[in-house]
């Protein structure tokens, strides 16, 4: 089968007319009467559909010594409905050649969903049945309890899992983005009553929020919605986000000491958060400092070549976050690639990129975003988690107009702030 652009490409020089392409409409955010929120985009002509069912209210809102608790939930929602056992639905799903897996985060939790086209009306059905009306039992939650303490157990095998482990504390200090699993009692607090609280409390109107986003008319699916959702009590709320983490005011250190033949190095900072005025900003920072051939891949990787990797850090939640660089180099490389990435975060900082360097990024940013952007799955996380922050729902013209508004001051002075925000936290694993 021929792909999309080599059809255009012979129809073109054959003279023959291209099939016509339909346009994609626009994001529809409605809300509903009990406070929940629907998100539609019809995508005609793509036969397929991606959908996710969020709660807000995350790993943020996790009390004290109950730690996992947004993840537990997560995976519980997919041990059966008060309708239908696991397998059951599962299956029902599977028939479909559709996909279901929980997600979980810092602000949300929920389902979803992808498939072709012609599944949507009945898979959106399972999946909002999976998110109100799940079976909570005892004896799920003791699987998965042991199949979450496994994959801890697997995590903490790896010795670059010990970068976080050590970095995340000297950060954030107390702030929950500061938290780390006590693989000794992880879990243990948190019983069955917690689940069926934390759902009742998560899946109420006021949080709850349905995306959709494929080859389907807008009308019959928001009408699916809405009968689906007409019975979810408002409930309350959300709480608010954590307040900002302390900035630190001397350079933090720590060594992970573990057999590796990866050496690591991190060097971060902590952050009071990225204001939506200044994510496209952001977005192009972390570009121009660690992108393909971009400063300090082509600093650390390309010319000097001692790295087969160099990643961004960058969490962004409202009022705190996290900014840096990570990488892998030889063992006696790390003071230097230390020194190289701190020096390079001020230099940034001081002086302005070129208009030409910003360009490329730009040019990067946008094809990379037009390319996930074709995907429905992509565009359906996307805007979940913008709803989730409470940021505006970007189209991918809004995302291409955000960047050219861009300049390289702007870019300057938003590294300035978050150098000037906190000092960093170093960690080296050897």
């Amino acid at each position: 089968m021929r792909a999309a652009g080599s059809w255009l490409l012979i129809a073109l020089t054959a003279g023959v007319a291209a099939p016509a392409v339909a346009q994609d409409g626009p994001i529809l955010r409605e809300p509903l009467p009990n406070h929940a929120v629907a998100i539609v985009q019809a995508r005609p002509g793509s036969g397929t559909f991606a959908l996710r069912v969020a709660a807000r209210g995350g790993a943020f809102e996790d009390p004290p010594g109950k730690d996992g608790l947004t993840s537990l939930l997560s995976r519980m929602l997919l041990r059966g409905t008060t309708r239908l056992p696991a397998v059951e639905h599962a299956l029902a799903v599977e028939r479909t050649g559709s996909t279901l897996d929980p997600f979980d985060g810092r602000l949300g939790l929920g389902l979803e969903s992808s498939g072709p086209a012609e599944a949507l009306p009945a898979v959106l059905d399972l999946v909002l049945e999976a998110a109100l009306s799940p079976r909570l039992d005892a004896a799920d939650l003791a699987k998965e309890v042991t199949l979450m303490r496994q994959s801890l157990s697997t995590s903490l095998d790896r010795p670059s899992t010990g970068v976080d482990r050590a970095a995340l504390p000297m950060a954030f200090g107390d702030h929950p983005l500061g938290r780390v699993a006590d693989p000794r009692a992880w879990l243990e607090g948190i019983g069955v009553d917690d689940i069926r609280r934390a759902h009742a409390a998560r899946f109420a109107g006021r949080r709850l929020i349905v995306v959709v986003v494929g080859d389907a008319d807008r009308g019959e699916v928001l009408a699916r919605i809405r009968k689906a959702v007409s019975g979810v009590p408002e409930g309350d709320a959300p709480l608010p986000p954590p307040p900002s983490p302390a900035p630190l005011a001397e350079p933090a250190r720590a060594r992970v000491k573990r057999s590796t033949s990866q050496p690591e190095v991190l060097v971060a900072r902590p952050t009071p958060g990225i204001e939506p005025a200044d994510r496209a900003a952001m977005d192009l920072l972390m570009h121009l400092l660690t992108g393909f051939e971009e400063r300090l891949s082509a600093e650390i990787r390309e010319k000097r070549g001692w790295a087969y990797w160099v990643r961004a850090v960058d969490w962004r939640f409202p009022g705190a976050g996290l900014y840096g660089v990570r990488t892998a180099v030889p063992k006696k490389h790390l003071d230097e690639t230390e020194r190289i990435i701190l020096e390079e975060m001020s230099r940034i900082g001081e002086s302005a990129p070129s208009p030409k360097e910003v360009e490329r990024g730009r040019r990067f940013l946008l094809t990379a975003h037009a390319r996930a952007w074709q995907r429905s799955a992509s565009r359906a996380a996307w805007l979940s988690a913008w709803e989730l922050k409470g940021e505006d729902l970007l189209s991918f013209d809004d995302f291409r107009r955000s960047l050219d508004r861009v300049t390289p001051v702007m870019i300057r002075d938003l590294a300035r702030r978050l150098d000037a925000w906190s000092a960093p936290v170093i960690v080296t694993l050897h």
